[in-house]
């Protein structure tokens, strides 16, 4: 029974097998639901009974019922048959699950088929699109024939060669490279072989029109399993790049050719301006060498002349009428010096021979001074003058103050020369533009005036050395130098000069100049009473005047010996070296320039003896620019005295560097000290402005009217007559301007 059913099972299922067979092989249109019922009823009865349907449909049936046909019906049907049923449900679950596969299986080839034609699209659209280049691959075999195995249809635009062409003969492309570039390409390959890395070369190619292109070829290899080589690569045409770095090429090299140019021209312009500049130097030293030439030439002469002229005012033997011809011979020299002086100080200042000499001083007093002096030249010419200085200004402040005076004469002198009517005012202030906390301050003068003013086309000008304005020629004479100078000045105290100006409306001149805070609130005196003789007890001092000029030696030997010293003569520096030989002297007074050999060879000399070396030698010359004192220290010399120079300059010279004491005139007192404003100064009796009248004479330099007036003052102040007198004796006139700018100072509070 068992058997039975196992046998009907596997009837069920082979049934299925075929009506699965006939469902796969099933023709589109056919009715397979048919079929399938079909092949199952056949199978059945075919298997189980040995039917075939003509059998069945003669079948004849027992029982046959009334009215109808009944259907024969095996003992137990469904008990029998259960089992081919069972595999039939199981064939037919094998044979969804295999139409489920197979539609499976459909549908990923169906996706798999569009989504090569979306790719092949896409290659297609680069292709139709990438007209600027080309894709490929070409594979090259082991005897290095390559055959393109892909190609893009702009082939046949680059290279005038279809794509089937190019991929049966790769010659076809290979031909078109230039000739040099072959050579290139072929070692770039072989490169990118052994490393099996991508390469990019740039080639020309010959267009079918026969112009040249420039392409860029980046390539990839691959070996294949047959060992050959396989390159994906992608070629760009790169022509108008190339053209464009060719040009920017040609512009680059035209620029250089250009520049090379220029800088042949800049080298020549160098070379003229070096010949330019050289002669310049030439030219400058040409005038340094001149004007130290008048320098020495106008200063040596005016030193004899001012120097005897002083020794003649000293003698009180000379008539009233000779007194007056020294007076005018004094005076005469003092301006013509001044403006030498003007001359080659603007000399110096360019060559750079100005030094700052800082002392402290009182600066209100200093202004002071200044200002009572002027204050007489207006009053004579009709003007208003007054000035005033901020609360806030120090006493006492360390500076140039020869400089600063300088400056304020110039200024001062300005104004009151060029302002015809009307008033000169002044102000002495901090300057609200500068603020520092380092133990400087900024002080700042400005002078205004009512004068003629100064054309607007000239203010650029005035500055300029030997530069006057028309209007200026017009009213007074002068050198040009006192705003030039009075700028360089005020430039190295750290500040500047600022003019603004209006023709016919008048001047207004900033000054400004930084000063190092004092604490100093008391400036003391040092002693220079009047030298009278050497002091007793001493060694006889014998000193060598070495000079070409007779006048100065004479003029020193009269000064010297007069005082105590004893002297001997030499004409130049061969004569001064026998003469130093010979008698050994204390020490020497050396004139630079003379003829045979000059000063400075002569110290030479000097220094490199064994038996003189140690010589004190006093530098004695008229030429400024030899008297720069760290030069002439460098060089050797003990000191250094400009002619024409000041007798107490020349004997406190001798004093440090000899060692010797004076005898100093009993008559005279070593003054005890100067304040800003002493009760010694407010309790003095002086005539109504004789004060200002001795410090106008004492700025102009004249020593001879200076007497006079000091003369005038011994009546009524005996003891500040004495004072003065040896100050003007020992020619200390800083001293005696700063005790005269104390007396004016002391005179204005009362």
């Amino acid at each position: 029974m068992i058997h039975r059913q196992r046998h009907t099972f596997l009837i069920g299922v082979f049934a299925f097998a075929g009506m699965a067979s006939k469902l796969l092989s099933a023709e589109p249109g056919r009715n397979t639901e048919a079929d399938i019922v079909s092949a199952i009823t056949d199978g059945i009865v075919r298997q189980e009974f040995g039917w075939n349907t003509e059998e069945r449909g003669r079948m004849q049936l027992k029982d046959e019922p009334v009215g109808g046909i009944e259907h024969f019906k095996p003992r137990g049907f469904l008990h029998l048959y259960w089992p081919c049923l069972l595999g039939v449900a199981v064939a037919l679950s094998l044979l969804i699950g295999l139409a489920l596969c197979q539609a499976s299986k459909n549908r990923s080839l169906l996706q798999t088929s569009r989504a090569l034609e979306i790719s092949n699209d896409r290659i297609k659209s680069i292709n139709n699109n990438f007209r600027n280049g080309m894709i490929y691959q070409v594979v090259a075999d082991d005897t290095g024939n390559r055959k393109f195995t892909y190609i893009s249809e702009s082939v046949q635009e680059l290279y005038g060669v279809s794509p089937e062409a190019a991929a049966n003969n790769s010659h076809l492309i290979y031909s078109r490279l230039h000739e040099d570039d072959k050579a290139m390409l072929a070692k770039v390959e072989t490169n990118a072989l052994q490393t099996m890395s991508s390469f990019k070369a740039t080639v020309r190619v010959f267009n079918p029109s026969g112009d040249i292109r420039w392409s860029l070829v980046v390539s990839s290899p691959q070996r294949l399993p047959n060992g050959f080589i396989c390159w994906d690569g992608i070629e760009f045409i790169i022509t108008e790049q190339k053209l464009a770095e060719q040009e920017l090429e040609f512009y680059h090299q035209e620029i250089e050719r250009l520049a090379e140019n220029r800088i042949l021209k800049l080298d020549e312009a160098v070379a003229h301006l070096t010949v330019a500049k050289e002669a310049a130097e030439m030219a400058s030293r040409a005038k340094s060498a001149f004007l130290a030439n008048m320098s020495h030439e106008i200063r040596t002469p005016m030193n004899s002349v001012l120097g005897f002229a002083q020794l003649l005012s000293h003698n009180d033997e000379l008539s009233a009428q000779a007194r007056e011809h020294v007076k005018l011979i004094i005076q005469g020299g003092d301006h013509l010096l001044a403006i030498i002086n003007d001359i080659l100080e603007m000399s110096r200042i360019e060559a750079g021979f100005i030094e700052l000499r800082e002392t402290s001083f009182n600066v209100r007093a200093l202004l002071y001074g200044i200002a009572q002096m002027f204050k007489q030249k207006a009053a004579e010419q009709g003007l208003t003058f007054d000035y005033e200085v901020e609360d806030r200004v120090p006493d006492i402040i360390r500076s140039d103050a020869s400089k600063l005076r300088q400056i304020l004469i110039n200024l001062f002198g300005n104004a009151i020369k060029f302002t015809r009517e009307g008033s000169v005012f002044a102000r002495l202030q901090l300057d609200t533009d500068f603020d520092d906390h380092s133990g400087f301050c900024a002080l700042a003068v400005t002078i205004s005036d009512t004068g003629i003013g100064i054309e607007r086309e000239a203010m650029d000008r005035i500055f300029n050395p030997f530069e006057r304005t028309s209007l200026a020629r017009e009213i007074a004479q002068g050198t040009g130098l006192g705003l030039p100078i009075s700028l360089k000045y005020a430039r190295l105290l750290g500040g500047d000069i600022i003019v603004k100006s209006q023709p016919d409306h008048g001047t207004t001149v900033h000054l400004t100049f930084l000063a190092k805070l004092d604490a100093v609130t008391q400036l003391e005196e040092p002693p220079s009473p009047p030298v009278r003789r050497i002091a007793s007890g001493q060694p006889l001092y014998e000193i060598l005047i070495v000079d070409d000029q007779e006048t100065n030696r004479l003029l020193l030997r009269d000064i010297l010996e007069e005082v105590g010293f004893s002297t001997r003569q030499a004409n130049n520096g061969c004569e001064a070296l026998i003469a130093i030989a010979e008698h050994k002297p204390a020490c020497v007074l050396l004139d630079l320039v003379m003829p045979v050999m000059d000063g400075n060879q002569t110290l030479v000399e000097i220094r490199q003896s064994l038996t003189v070396r140690d010589l004190p030698v006093l530098a004695v010359s008229a030429n400024v620019f030899d008297l720069s004192s760290s030069i002439l220290l460098d060089r050797g010399f003990n000191a250094a005295i400009l002619k024409p120079f000041k007798v107490e300059q020349l004997l406190a010279a001798l004093a440090d560097v000899l060692g010797v004491k004076y005898n100093y005139n009993e008559s005279f007192e070593k003054p005890a000290g100067v304040a800003p404003v002493s009760p010694f100064y407010a309790n003095l009796k002086l005539p109504s402005g004789w004060a200002n009248n001795c410090m106008a004479e004492l700025d102009r330099g004249n020593v001879t009217q200076l007497k006079v007036v000091i003369q005038e003052l011994e009546p009524i102040e005996l003891e500040l007559a004495t004072r003065l007198k040896g100050y003007l004796q020992a020619y200390n006139l800083d001293q005696m301007r700063i005790l005269l700018a104390a007396i004016i100072a002391a005179s204005s509070n009362n």
